[in-house]
């Protein structure tokens, strides 16, 4: 009987952080980032491409995504492709690659992005090619600099797209499963 008490106590306290917007801290590719003054900043990451299998020897797919950010103050960004093999694995056995991209011209990049604070940031659709990418491992301490297709090896992978903050966890887009082959 405690128990059950105990499970409705729960289940109340969670509906009213939901009332109250507590629950929608990260929630479908939506999430509140955090700052180091403890404001928030909304951002919104999505990812799609129309074809999931790519063929390395002829030009690889094309993603599409979409960026929405709403900064309550000045903050810089890396937003990156990331492959992941499946199944995934754990630590050192785990296959990851990434290919850092700049927003506004969906090529490769160094450069953080700098995005100025206002209310209202229009959503930034861009489409990438990524074949066209600088590609490297994931745990390399190499910045990406070779072509998809001598980096990334035929198989099944998860793709995202991922936003690195200077302040702030780095925030995921959905996922979708791709296969490369020859």
């Amino acid at each position: 009987m405690t128990r059950r008490i105990a499970q409705l106590g729960l289940v109340i306290l969670a509906m009213q952080a939901a009332a109250y917007g507590l629950a929608d801290r990260f929630s479908g590719g939506l999430a509140n980032q955090q700052n180091s003054d403890g404001r928030f900043s909304r951002v919104l990451c999505s990812i799609a491409a129309s074809d999931t299998t790519w063929r390395v020897k002829k030009m690889a797919g094309t993603v599409t995504t979409k960026i929405e950010i709403q900064a309550v103050k000045d903050i810089s960004v890396m937003p990156a492709l990331h492959l992941i093999a499946l199944p995934k694995k754990q630590g050192l056995d785990a296959t990851e690659f990434w290919a850092p991209f700049d927003m506004s011209t969906g090529a490769s990049t160094k450069e953080w992005l700098r995005i100025r604070a206002s209310a209202k940031n229009a959503p930034i659709v861009i489409q990438l090619s990524v074949s066209e990418l600088k590609w490297a491992s994931a745990k390399s301490s190499v910045w990406p600099s070779r072509p998809f297709a001598k980096t990334v090896p035929p198989g099944q992978y998860s793709l995202q797209a991922q936003l690195e903050f200077s302040e702030g966890q780095p925030i995921s887009s959905n996922e979708i499963v791709v296969t490369v082959s020859n």
